[in-house]
């Protein structure tokens, strides 16, 4: 066996048959749907093991910073983790995480991001993480929505790279785009898995906002992959998309962030579910994360902050202020502490330092949308 490694140029080629081979063995399309991820300036981070002279397992990895109000972190995407038929449990997969993980690490990264919720995830404690409001938006709801015959809705996302950049930018939970991630999202409209369409909404024929979606049900309903803009105009373009598209409906998957968006829809009677965000979560350097997040805490809860003390010891996760601590026992117990899940993990101490940190946690986390892997 020989690896994990990143891939030599010449077994590039390699690395696009396996994982087409078990993905994509019809359409042979892994390449051209995950441009940014398979290409000649990535093969250090297409990792791989060798055996029998021959490329047997791969898992692809990219690293993006990421803002969680205004705080700038960093995450390590996996994806595309795959082991030749023939030479499955071996525990290549296994070998592959850990030194992805270890890579990570070394580069500074906050969390490790994974495009799946497999149990072989699940044993490094890369978790279902997070809290996502899932609307769904039926032709009996259209009463709810203000009619606005300014609305417009154009299918033309070239036009406005600039323009859904910036309004992206503007969300308080975000990955901070290369320029690359948008050209290739637009180019291939290929988001989160499958063939998508950009949707311009407009106003008065300026622009206003996005949304990437994707049909299904013989194009009778559509999912929302990402959305960015105006949340009025939004609102407002609903009951026109209905009838453009001739939809009977929408699923639209609202952050936690975006909590009083979803709650415009839930109030009104929307049926509305919570769900976990999309792929499985590894915090990687709690006490460096924290850190990070320092100065969202001091937004939260003034100079006590600062006077917060965050550790690993022995395989725990303390926070300490004076003389009180709040010891979180193992790394998933930390994770859904820091990072929540659906129906929340609870903290039942009642302390002062318990009610900072209810405050300040959890922290929200980002939508893959056009950067899912």
């Amino acid at each position: 066996m020989e690896g994990p490694r990143g891939t030599k140029r010449e077994e590039f080629e390699g690395v696009i048959n396996l994982v087409n081979l078990v993905f994509r063995p019809e359409s042979k399309s892994m390449q051209k749907e995950y441009p940014t991820l398979f290409n000649e300036d990535n093969l250090e981070n297409l990792r791989i093991i060798i055996e029998d002279g021959k490329i047997v397992s791969h898992i692809g990895t990219l690293e993006r910073d990421i803002s969680i109000y205004n705080c700038n972190l960093k995450v390590g995407l996996i994806g595309a983790v795959c082991t030749h038929p023939d030479y499955r449990k071996r525990g290549y997969a296994t070998l592959l995480l850990n030194d992805c993980i270890d890579r990570f690490e070394k580069h500074g990264c906050d969390f490790m991001l994974v495009s799946g919720a497999l149990r072989i995830y699940d044993s490094i404690d890369c978790l279902l993480i997070g809290e996502v409001y899932r609307v769904e938006i039926r032709e009996k709801d259209l009463w709810i929505f203000e009619k606005d015959e300014e609305i417009s809705i154009e299918n033309c996302p070239e036009k406005y790279c600039k323009e859904m950049e910036s309004s992206y930018n503007q969300k308080l939970v975000k990955f901070i785009r290369r320029k690359e991630d948008w050209e290739n999202a637009i180019r291939n409209k290929f988001v989160m898995n499958a063939p998508c369409e950009f949707l311009i909404l407009k106003e008065k024929r300026e622009y206003k906002g996005y949304l990437i979606v994707r049909f299904y049900e013989d194009k009778k309903m559509f999912e929302v992959r990402e959305y960015a803009g105006e949340k009025e105009i939004i609102k407002k373009s609903i009951p026109h998309i209905f009838k453009k598209y001739k939809l009977t409906g929408i699923s639209f998957p609202i952050p936690c962030e975006d909590k009083d968006f979803a709650c415009y829809f839930q109030d009104r009677g929307v049926s509305t579910y919570i769900y976990p965000i999309s792929g499985t979560v590894r915090v990687l350097n709690f006490k460096r994360m924290m850190e990070k997040m320092r100065p969202y805490f001091r937004e939260k809860i003034g100079e006590e902050a600062d006077k917060m003390k965050f550790e690993e010891i022995d395989g725990k996760y303390i926070i300490s202020l004076d003389n009180e601590k709040f010891i979180m026992e193992n790394r998933r117990h930390m994770t859904w502490t820091v990072l929540s899940r659906p129906g929340k993990y609870q903290i039942k101490s009642k302390n002062k330092l318990s009610q900072y940190i209810k405050e300040i946690l959890p922290i929200p986390f980002v939508w893959y949308g056009i950067n899912y892997i």
